[in-house]
């Protein structure tokens, strides 16, 4: 079978997810992942460029036209500003199409899947499409995905909000969310310490935003820098600036100016599931990818402030169902590290509720379905 995944630079978390599902399909099926916006790429790293400012510099304004949008009458699905990205793009990706002529399109991406419904609708691909719906909300014009075969969500608290937006219950698929294989792993905690140098009175807590780094790194070391040791426990903190070697670099010289032992700035690596896996707590934006990442390691989560209108969702899910704690300004970051280190009882109850919530295993569900209802009619 021909499965064609079409992802989107905008962040890191769908390019994940594309290469999650990749990988659940054995050497008997061609599989290819391709980026929609590959024939322009300052097309696409303006679409990447233009989400990170938005979430560096004006958060509020980007909340307030992502709801805006959000809310706007699911019958208009096809109006200008939903497809006019699509006209630059449309031709391009009707060749890849008719050239790779794949069995299946499955989109980490609802602009890829937007883009493949007009296909259909335009007779220019009659197979079978499939999307991953990659949050715990729909987000703007996931509407004009309607046309979809099915929709694999992270949970079933979606479906409400999608039937809404005009899609019936039998196109969605409660898989949960696709991560990495190492994810999956199941490590043990004291091994994965041993080999990365942890002591057994170390309390390991780990900072990441996302791949490209994205949030206020400074400001959690800074809102950490005086927190050496809570009890017998010794406080070590990794904060993971991923490509982001600016920030890199600017937590480097704060830590070497004021002498601070017990926290270390890395750049991207290539272990972070093995860092989870041995760590007890870490400080997180609320993507979807990377949350779904730290559940599969047991990790409890600390979800920070100033979030998007996606994560701060995501962010209230994750309290409600208390399997995180939450932030709502720095200064909460050591009192939330306290707290942690001294109540076994409340991790422990938080890490019970994930083991309830998370689902295993989406990936090679996922890839189970389409192979099983790919070519049927």
């Amino acid at each position: 079978m021909k499965i064609l995944i079409l992802s989107i630079t905008c962040g890191n978390g769908h390019n994940a997810i594309a290469r999650a599902l990749k990988k659940e399909f054995d050497n008997t099926h061609q599989v290819e992942i391709f980026d929609i916006f590959s024939q322009n790429p300052r097309l696409s790293i303006k679409e990447h460029n233009a989400y990170m400012w938005c979430l560096k510099n004006i958060p509020k304004t980007y909340n307030y036209f992502w709801n805006k949008l959000r809310n706007k009458n699911p019958k208009n699905r096809y109006s200008l500003i939903n497809t006019s990205y699509i006209k630059k793009i449309y031709k391009f990706n009707v060749e890849k199409i008719k050239s790779f002529q794949p069995d299946a399109v499955v989109c980490t991406h609802n602009y890829a899947s937007n883009l493949m419904c007009v296909m259909k609708m335009n007779n220019d691909y009659r197979g079978k499409i499939y999307s991953v719906l990659f949050d715990y909300v729909a987000c703007p014009f996931w509407e004009t995905s309607v046309l979809c075969d099915a929709i694999f969500t992270p949970d079933e608290c979606t479906h409400a909000q999608l039937i809404k937006r005009g899609f019936a219950a039998s196109q969605l698929v409660p898989f949960g969310f696709p991560v990495a294989k190492e994810f999956e792993l199941n490590l043990n905690k004291e091994e994965e310490r041993k080999k990365l140098g942890f002591n057994k009175n170390d309390f390991v807590v780990m900072s990441m935003s996302g791949g490209f780094g994205q949030g206020n790194l400074l400001g959690i070391c800074k809102a950490l820098k005086n927190l050496t040791k809570v009890g017998d426990k010794n406080i070590k903190i990794k904060i993971l600036c991923g490509k982001n070697e600016k920030k890199k670099k600017q937590l480097d010289n704060f830590i070497k100016r004021n002498n601070i032992t017990h926290i270390e700035a890395l750049g991207f690596v290539s272990n972070v599931y093995s860092l989870m896996a041995a760590s007890d707590l870490i400080f997180t934006r609320a993507g979807c990818n990377t949350l779904n990442e730290i559940l599969h390691t047991g990790l409890v989560p600390v979800i920070r402030e100033k979030l998007v209108t996606n994560e701060t969702i995501n962010k209230k899910i994750f309290i409600e169902k208390n399997m995180a704690f939450g932030m709502d300004k720095l200064s909460d970051a050591p009192k939330i590290l306290e707290f942690a280190v001294q109540n076994d009882k409340d991790i422990k109850l938080k890490q019970d509720n994930i083991k309830k919530f998370v689902k295993h295993n989406a990936g090679k569900n996922i890839a189970a379905y389409i192979l099983k209802h790919a070519c049927q009619n």
